[in-house]
């Protein structure tokens, strides 16, 4: 199945927060069902908590609240 880049670019808006020409060429590349499965099979290399550690967001005042939550999604 051959995807056009306005297919590829509807697949992210409603897959994701949208895309940049480089995820259109992944869409393109790896097909719907590959671009969804592909973060499955990457190795993980860091955890969330650790990445809300690493900006700044792991301080006292926003223990019980989600500060932080849209960047680290």
């Amino acid at each position: 199945m051959v995807i056009s880049d306005a297919e590829a670019t509807r697949f992210l808006g409603q897959a994701a927060f949208g895309g940049s020409e480089i995820e259109i060429a992944r869409v393109k590349r790896l097909g719907y069902s590959g671009w969804l499965d592909d973060p499955f099979v990457q190795p993980n290399t860091q955890t969330r908590y650790d990445w809300t550690l690493a900006r700044a967001y792991g301080v006292v005042t926003n223990i019980d609240n989600f500060n932080g939550t849209d960047n680290a999604l």
